[in-house]
């Protein structure tokens, strides 16, 4: 499940860097909110009526959570960690791709996206919390159980 997480978030997160207007209007209060480093903590599967049918949280063992990294200049470096019961084997790698906010819709493109990327729905972006979600298509729903239509993707700022 953590690998459907990354590869559906890394997808979603890296579209289309941000760019600079020729005024070098200030970034908005979202994307300032959004920079720097945040842990993967949990993905919660939703049914139609918002409601929790399962959860994956983020936890790797003995392991460093993922970490994605959200630059200024509109790209993204995500740090994947296997899970492991042994410190020493921890291992990870890393992924890269570009962001973008726009209203409520966060944008990610990277490999696994391709070209055009995957939008989320921002649910709650503060100092401490980002929190994402996405309809699933209804091929995507049937890799689930229990009627799940959605996914919300939780993080936290990394201090």
């Amino acid at each position: 499940m953590k690998k459907i997480f990354s590869t559906l978030a890394l997808s979603a997160i890296a579209v289309t860097a941000v760019s600079c207007s020729d005024d070098d209007k200030p970034a908005p209060t979202e994307q300032k909110q959004l920079l720097g480093k945040w842990n993967y903590i949990e993905e919660l599967a939703l049914d139609v009526n918002g409601n929790m049918v399962s959860t994956d949280s983020g936890e790797n063992g003995v392991c460093p959570l993922d970490i994605y990294d959200f630059l200024s200049n509109g790209s993204l470096q995500h740090t994947d960690y296997d899970y492991s019961t042994n410190s020493n084997a921890c291992s990870n790698q890393i992924l890269s791709g570009t962001w973008s906010i726009n209203a409520n819709t966060f944008t990610l493109k990277n490999e696994f996206t391709g070209e055009e990327g995957e939008a989320f729905e921002i649910k709650k972006l503060n100092n401490d919390s980002f929190e994402i979600q996405q309809t699933l298509s209804r091929e995507d729903a049937g890799n689930y159980e229990l009627n799940v239509v959605s996914l919300k993707y939780i993080f936290k700022k990394v201090k």
